[in-house]
């Protein structure tokens, strides 16, 4: 036998001329590497065995069913479930009921205006509102009650009367030769309002004043109610008087009387 070394499988004669082949030996150091190699593909295969073994081991299944009914039951499920028969979020939604209140964008309705019905006289509150309005003759036989309505004429209980003809004077209210100061003359070239008239004859209300065709008066009733008399006509016959439009405003204030304390003419 040949103890020499050589680069390619070694060729011994053996016994009966048969001749054995004998593989080179690798080389001593290459058997640390070999071993961490397999090392590092045996972990490697254990690795991916566990993970299957989670994902779709026992168990694996019920923890997907988990997850899902977790997504199910989240913010939408909160808010209760869909009735019977219906599918989705829509089928969720109540359905608006005939006794809706109000106009929607389906049906297009709007809200009935208003603003036309209310009456002119009406547009400065509660206080504004006309009690009556209307032409009315003022005579120096007798007055008008201006809180009847319609106004009345009395030769006593007036709250404005014809006292002279030429130049045409009118005078308040008066009782027993005592005439109330509840007129004022009101010469601006717009109308007054009955807080207007109201005011002035509060602070500078007069027994009497002269008047002639186009003359404003406020004046101020028995009742505490606000009046304007605008003159159209005079006349210097005391039965044909002088021809005036009136008009009466609800609102009533008998501060006025506790604070004026009448006059003397």
């Amino acid at each position: 036998m040949s103890h020499n070394t050589f680069a390619e499988p070694a060729v011994v004669q053996g016994h009966g001329g048969v001749q054995n082949i004998y593989n080179q030996s690798p080389p001593r150091g290459t058997w640390p590497v070999a071993l961490g190699a397999a090392s590092v593909v045996l972990a490697a295969a254990a690795g991916a065995f566990l993970a299957l073994w989670f994902d779709d081991g026992p168990g694996g299944g019920e923890t997907d069913d988990r997850r899902g009914a977790a997504v199910a039951s989240g913010p939408a499920a909160g808010r209760g479930s869909p009735p019977p028969g219906g599918t989705g979020s829509a089928a969720g939604r109540a359905a608006p009921t005939s006794g809706a209140v109000g106009p929607t964008a389906a049906d297009g309705a709007a809200p009935p205006d208003t603003a036309d019905g209310a009456a002119p006289s009406d547009a400065g509150g509660a206080g504004e509102r006309v009690r009556w309005s209307g032409t009315l003759r003022i005579s120096g036989v007798s007055g008008p009650q201006l809180d009847q309505e319609p106004p009345v004429k009395s030769p006593y209980t007036r709250d404005v009367w014809l006292a002279e003809v030429d130049p045409a004077v009118l005078q308040g209210s008066g009782i027993g030769g005592v005439h109330i100061e509840n007129l004022a003359l009101w010469e601006r070239p717009d109308a007054p309002t009955r807080a207007q008239c109201e005011e002035l004859v509060a602070t500078q209300g007069v027994a009497e004043v002269v008047v002639r065709q186009g003359s404003v008066v406020c004046v101020r009733t028995l009742e505490g109610r606000t009046a304007v008399l605008t003159v159209r006509s005079v006349s210097t016959d005391a039965q044909s008087g002088i021809l005036a439009e009136a008009r009466v405003w609800s609102a009533t204030d008998m501060s006025f009387w506790l604070m004026s304390g009448g006059g003397t003419r």
